[in-house]
């Protein structure tokens, strides 16, 4: 086995710990990487008895991975975009002002290049309007049956990283972190899998986090390591597939909903506070 984590150590409790009672815990196996770039390092040692899963082999979904390329062609993701703004547009979640107003301040964050060539000290921007920035970590479970499409899940994937993008604007930092649940990966074993992705002061640009969130994370990176820590006692349907609470699935997403109920967590907490 190529893994560097010990399997039997129980969850973080900093995790839901509702996860445990959805698998059987004296048989668990608990993966924790503890960023992305142990991730990225683990899987790029490991090949896949299915090498065209997804179609693309092994080798070169470890190298778009490791060169962060976008899996998503820029009109794929904007006809989505779209969609997701003009949804939550008509329900009133955002408006369709998202530009600040900028004034001339010695303290401010944002360059007038124009000012500068002008030798204009008076060239340091900031907003006229200071903003409570609030911070949310969504678990993102990519354990999802058999039957659900490669397509499926771009399309889903595509809603979820629009609407991150528009929670953001909206001031609300959001860290991702996947969690991948399988029951009965052997007989008498089960398998929770934590990823940590993307921090709260990362910057979320479409090409970033979809060169990561894609199809590929579960049916390529994920069945590999199963294969690698399990070998012959793998079961040959790599387990079921487990919903988790205080978690979403890029299955049927609804992205009004999931704007709502996060923005409705922060606002609500930062209200308490």
């Amino acid at each position: 086995m190529k893994l560097d984590i010990k399997l039997d150590k129980p969850i973080h409790n900093i995790h839901p710990q509702g996860w445990k009672d959805r698998v059987r815990v004296d048989k668990l196996d608990y993966a924790a990487f503890r960023n992305l770039t142990h991730f990225k390092n683990y899987v790029s040692r490991l090949t896949q008895i299915d090498d065209m899963k997804c179609g693309v082999s092994y080798e070169q979904a470890v190298e778009d991975l490791l060169k962060n390329k976008s899996q998503l062609e820029p009109g794929e993701y904007e006809s989505i975009r779209n969609l997701v703004r003009t949804n939550l547009l008509k329900r009133g979640l955002i408006s369709e002002n998202v530009y600040e107003s900028f004034k001339y301040d010695i303290d401010g964050i944002a360059v007038d290049v124009s000012k500068v060539i002008a030798e204009d000290p008076q060239c340091m921007l900031k907003p006229m309007y200071s903003y409570t920035n609030y911070f949310y970590e969504l678990y993102v479970n990519i354990s999802y049956p058999y039957r659900i499409t490669d397509a499926e899940i771009r399309e889903n994937m595509c809603k979820l990283l629009a609407t991150i993008e528009e929670l953001e604007r909206q001031h609300i930092f959001i860290k991702v972190t996947i969690v991948d649940c399988s029951q009965g990966v052997t007989s008498d074993r089960d398998l929770i899998t934590v990823l940590p992705v993307f921090s709260h002061r990362d910057h979320k640009s479409i090409e970033i986090m979809s060169a990561v969130l894609n199809e590929r994370l579960l049916r390529k990176f994920m069945f590999a390591m199963s294969e690698d820590i399990y070998e012959d006692d793998l079961d040959d349907s790599y387990g079921k597939a487990t919903e988790l609470p205080d978690s979403i699935r890029p299955v049927d997403l609804d992205e009004c909903e999931l704007f709502e109920e996060i923005y409705s967590k922060v606002i609500t907490q930062g209200e308490r506070e």
